[in-house]
């Protein structure tokens, strides 16, 4: 939430997304993504009354951790608060920057900046994705070429934490959290 305040460093990470899609994305502050981070699965001794929310589409279990990046791979926001099982939309709807931007999204908007994010997210104001279905060749194809181009940023941002922190190799103890949006 902070760093939406910051107006010099959204104008930096904008015209990044910018120059590196030709001029196609602009006023991106953010490329957002979820991921799942792989967990033991945690038990009734851990206070975990339902520890089947956990257990991820991929077949693991897991907290889902919603990540937004600048064009540089560096994370700006991180929110630790969902379950393995919820839905990208949904983990990002369930988070403090989310009900942030809903009421004070218009100064944003105002200056045409917002966030790109992927098919699973609903369209916002302040959330871009691709377009469906797009035709060969058309407009609605090149701009979702740019788009993917600059939102595998926190794909491999994710890539790089991975292979840095050896921790991450092997799924994680369950801790119980006080619930963590910043």
């Amino acid at each position: 939430i902070e760093y939406c305040r910051n107006n010099d460093e959204m104008k930096a990470v904008a015209l990044q997304f910018a120059q590196s899609s030709r001029g196609i994305i602009c006023g991106c502050i953010g490329a957002l993504d979820g991921w799942l981070v792989k967990i033991r699965k945690p038990t009734r001794r851990d206070g975990v009354e339902n520890p089947q929310s956990f257990y991820s589409r991929k077949g693991f279990y897991a907290i889902n951790t919603q990540v937004i990046v600048d064009k540089n791979k560096r994370v700006l926001f991180r929110s630790i608060m969902s379950r393995g099982a919820e839905h990208d939309s949904t983990a990002f709807r369930n988070c403090g920057l989310y009900a942030w931007l809903l009421d004070n999204y218009l100064p944003l908007a105002e200056k045409g900046y917002h966030f790109i994010g992927d098919s699973a997210y609903s369209i916002k104001s302040f959330i871009h994705t691709p377009y469906d279905n797009a035709a060969h060749a058309s407009a609605e194809d090149n701009y979702n070429f740019f788009h993917s181009s600059s939102r595998i940023t926190v794909e491999c941002c994710f890539g790089e934490i991975d292979l840095r922190f050896g921790i991450l190799w092997q799924p994680l103890k369950y801790i119980e959290i006080q619930l963590c949006c910043c």
